[in-house]
């Protein structure tokens, strides 16, 4: 793994790479080490300056990265500790006691970590791609950027945890519900912000979709006046997310940095030649391994419309 990763650091590396995804031949990928070669689908692992591109452009285009946690872990299977309840602090004397009496075991949880793979297809004609002028390394990273996020932006809203990661809004492993009612109102939004304790309220965040925060601005009183009018809600910042629920689970606001995105592998490509030889394109089929978490059910709440 080691060598691996010094490999796809180099700058050659990063060269070779590229040289063979723009003209793909034996000569071309004869360049690139074995040990960077995934057999199993045939790709290649992205040259690290690429990865950084492109989880870099991922974290602007998906609203969740932005105020979740996302960390890095490469091996293959992960055991991970959180606590369901929070670490408990005590004062004691300037011996460090009684750190043992003050201080017992905390309730903790093991999840196993999942490795999920998002897989984006993309062509480009061999024109196109063999015109050095073309920046091709740009170009792939950005529309397979959008795609992935696209994609891995819903699944951490809706997955079911089935080859992709577990959604928030899934119901027994997701966010816990703060709120019911039956139509959206400014009441119930405060009865979900109130629902959420103060500690994760602290650095609370609202996410909703379009829809959901044009119902919210519409609303009035009985004179005709907005009842929303502020950039923030209560005093938090809105985040539009437009994976979220339209219907039974519009709204949801805690601490996101509860919630982990954890990448497994660097992303891989293959290249597809034969498929699109006829049409002179070149195919490229990239991966993108990753899991995502909610690691406390208490830091965010939904509401829950009914009826």
């Amino acid at each position: 793994m080691l060598d691996t990763e010094l490999m796809t650091k180099s700058p050659q590396f990063h060269t070779d790479f590229w040289n063979y995804l723009r003209v793909p031949n034996n000569a071309t990928e004869l360049n690139l080490p074995k040990q960077t070669k995934i057999p199993l689908l045939g790709t290649f692992v992205m040259p690290t300056k690429s990865v950084e591109k492109l989880r870099e452009k991922l974290h602007e285009l998906n609203p969740l990265r932005q105020i979740a946690t996302t960390m890095t872990l490469d091996k293959s299977h992960y055991m991970l500790l959180h606590y369901i309840s929070e670490p408990k602090t005590v004062w004691t004397d300037e011996n460090g006691y009684p750190i043992n009496e003050g201080i017992a075991p905390l309730d903790t949880k093991q999840t196993k970590i999942s490795s999920h793979q998002l897989a984006s297809f993309i062509q480009v004609s061999t024109s196109l791609k063999e015109d050095h002028s073309f920046n091709l390394e740009d170009y792939i990273l950005k529309t397979f950027a959008k795609t992935f996020s696209h994609e891995e932006c819903k699944a951490f809203i809706h997955g079911d945890g089935i080859n992709q990661p577990i959604g928030l809004l899934d119901e027994t492993r997701g966010a816990k519900v703060g709120h019911t009612s039956s139509i959206l109102t400014m009441d119930a939004i405060l009865q979900l912000y109130t629902s959420v304790k103060s500690e994760y309220r602290v650095n609370g965040t609202w996410i909703m979709s379009d829809d959901t925060f044009l119902k919210l601005r519409l609303l009035k009183d009985s004179l005709g006046n907005y009842l929303w009018t502020e950039d923030t809600l209560f005093g938090k910042p809105v985040v539009i997310v437009n994976a979220m629920d339209n219907a039974t689970y519009p709204i949801a606001f805690g601490d996101f940095s509860y919630l982990w995105i954890l990448e497994r592998f660097a992303p891989t490509v293959k290249v597809l030649k034969e498929l699109l030889y006829l049409k002179d394109q070149t195919g490229y089929l990239g991966y993108l391994t990753l899991d995502a978490l909610l690691t406390n059910r208490d830091a965010i709440k939904v509401l829950k419309i009914e009826g």
